[in-house]
């Protein structure tokens, strides 16, 4: 039977995730026993953010895709909610901190907490339909669609990006990310002026739905965001990595895709690295993934808990888990 939960930083428990290509090839190779075994004996919970059953719900396979599913149903895997209600929470601190006359002092906990159900129920409902497919839930949901992007223009012959950068093909790790510039106005700060301007004051405020509800049962965003100049200071001046840490992952995971992955952006790999929060592991098999979260790793405010990260060779996975996690 599926629950979820809401992310606990004070369970003893050391907490890990698992890629979705890490789940995947699991199952594939019938390790599932010896994975959830490994667990328990290192006393570590796995954390499944919505993200990963998403994703594996999209697999082609229709025999793969329903062993994926059964795989990540049994009660060892903790799912959790979605991460936009997480990065909404993170808006509302800051919100909280400056301006507290925005806050709704209700917090509305029942109308949150209802739609958190309702939101369980509807996976409950229909992830085993059909034979156990998961059916198209709708993405919008969970993940805020940006309605402007940042796009890295690169130039053939500086071969440099519109920030400077140099985009040579194996030194991703070199890349210095430009994102504490003083008073330069920090890209993903740009990018979320550009969203939340239109969210709220524009006509495309339906494509982020989900998050605004979070939003505004949470804050007085309307009153807070009247005007464009209000958007623009408040992402100047209030916010900072260290206060919005998933809100900055997902930007960062964003901005370095642009260099690593054949498409633009990944919104998989985004949701999923929003979750990493306090959490204490993250296994996956892909290394352009793996060197992205690598380098905000190596950038991330101090005040910021990232998890340990491992590249796992497929032909090894269960013996490089095992070890890994020997306490």
């Amino acid at each position: 039977m599926w629950s979820f939960v809401f992310m606990n930083s004070e369970s003893v428990k050391k907490k890990i995730i698992f890629d979705t290509n890490v789940i995947s090839y699991i199952s594939k190779q019938n390790l599932e026993n010896e994975l959830l075994d490994i667990c328990q004996k290192a006393n570590i919970e796995i954390l499944l953010p919505l993200a990963i059953l998403l994703e594996l719900s999209k697999t082609a396979d229709e025999t793969d895709r329903k062993k994926f599913l059964l795989f990540i149903s049994n009660k060892s895997f903790i799912k959790l909610h979605t991460e936009t209600y997480y990065e909404a929470l993170e808006i509302k601190n800051v919100v909280e901190q400056f301006y507290p006359k925005y806050i709704i002092n209700e917090f509305a906990n029942s109308s949150i907490s209802q739609y958190l159900e309702n939101l369980q129920e509807k996976y409950l409902t229909n992830c085993f339909k059909k034979n156990n497919e998961l059916h198209n839930i709708a993405i919008s949901m969970q993940l805020p669609e940006q309605s402007v992007q940042l796009q890295i223009q690169r130039k053939n012959k500086e071969n440099t990006s519109q920030y400077g950068i140099n985009i040579e093909k194996d030194n991703l790790l070199d890349i210095k990310l430009p994102f504490f510039e003083g008073d330069v106005l920090e890209p993903w700060k740009q990018d979320n002026i550009c969203f939340f301007y239109n969210l709220y004051l524009t006509q495309y405020k339906e494509e982020g739905k989900g998050y605004r509800f979070f939003l505004d049962n949470m804050v007085d965003m309307t009153s807070l965001f009247s005007d464009k100049e209000k958007v623009q200071y408040f992402w100047k001046n209030n916010a900072s990595p260290d206060k919005l840490p998933r809100n900055w992952t997902r930007c960062m995971v964003r901005f370095l895709q642009q260099y690593k992955k054949i498409i633009a952006s990944n919104p998989f790999d985004e949701m999923i690295a929003s979750n990493l929060i306090n959490v204490d592991f993250f296994y996956t098999t892909d290394k352009k993934y793996y060197d992205i979260l690598e380098i905000i790793k190596r950038n991330i405010p101090k005040e910021i808990f990232f998890p340990t990260l491992k590249l796992l060779k497929p032909e090894n996975i269960i013996f490089e888990i095992q070890n890994s996690l020997k306490t």
